[in-house]
């Protein structure tokens, strides 16, 4: 995928979870961003963020249309307290409703907001690997999450289980498999990666931070 990842429904452009290098840019680059959890690209200047913001809320814009947002480096300012959970803040927990919608994907599907079905934070259990999910009605989506990819990591659906460990952060989410044995380990990687599916492929190269 591309670094745009989708559009905000402010019209503020969604980008990957990835900073130049490609290593996660909400870490990287965290002390560049606003309390909106957005900021300007090097090269052309447009706003956009790499995760979710706390100045939408729902349906509703909670932050100010008329005066800038502090920085994430003003005294006082914590845009990564505990678990990553000050970008959610204001965000409605209400059953059902996984927040709200923050925007779109560029492959059309809706990337909803922070919490799943039962209104909590979600987890990696709750998500794919391009970290999105199936609603109750079956359509698909992408959630907006406290650790990386954040938003969108590659085009879904994909597999559901968490194959890959990332590379390019210390906030994902963390693969083992307590089942592996030496044989497995020696297994020609050829075979494995010929038994992947193109979505899983796409999935592996994305949240090793590949593309």
């Amino acid at each position: 995928m591309t670094t745009w990842a989708g559009v905000g429904r402010t019209n503020i452009a969604l980008y990957n979870a990835l900073a130049l290098g490609n290593l996660d840019a909400v870490i990287l680059e965290g002390e560049t961003m606003d309390l909106c959890m957005s900021h300007a690209s090097p090269n052309n200047y447009a706003q956009h963020a790499h995760s979710l913001s706390p100045c939408l809320n729902g349906s509703e814009l909670t932050g100010s249309t008329t005066t800038k947002p502090g920085a994430c480096n003003d005294d006082g300012a914590d845009c990564f307290g505990t678990d990553y959970d000050f970008m959610s803040t204001g965000w409605s927990t209400d059953d059902g409703t996984y927040g709200g919608g923050y925007g779109l994907a560029k492959d059309g599907h809706v990337i909803y907001g922070p919490f799943n079905a039962d209104g909590e934070t979600w987890s990696c259990d709750d998500i794919d690997m391009c970290n999105g999910f199936f609603l109750a009605d079956g359509s698909y989506g992408y959630a907006s999450t406290s650790f990386f990819p954040y938003l969108v990591g590659c085009w879904g659906p994909a597999y559901a289980s968490h194959d890959f460990t990332p590379t390019c952060t210390e906030n994902g989410c963390t693969y083992s498999d307590d089942t592996t044995t030496d044989t497995d380990t020696d297994t020609d990687s050829s075979s494995s990666v010929s038994s992947l599916s193109l979505s899983a492929l796409a999935a592996a190269l994305a949240i090793n931070c590949l593309v």
